[in-house]
């Protein structure tokens, strides 16, 4: 197929690649088992109304025992 615009670049490259930082579209999260994480931003990229992403999710188990409760009724 011609007319398809593509690269040969590995996930590790794009994060890396000057044009891909300089737009923004990577940011880093802390994450309290892995350290910090290189993730892509949300898109698009808005004026007004910026996206962002506010944390990682939760670890673990860390919500075990209170869902647990909400439905067994335990604990």
């Amino acid at each position: 197929m011609t007319g398809v615009p593509s690269a040969a670049l590995d996930v590790a490259s794009l994060l890396a690649d000057p044009h891909v930082q300089a737009r923004g579209s990577v940011v880093e999260l802390d994450d309290k088992e892995l350290g910090t994480l290189r993730v892509p931003a949300p898109a698009p990229h808005l004026s007004r109304t910026p996206l962002r992403i506010a944390t990682t999710g939760p670890a673990r188990g860390e919500h075990t025992e209170s869902v647990l409760h909400d439905w067994l009724g335990e604990g």
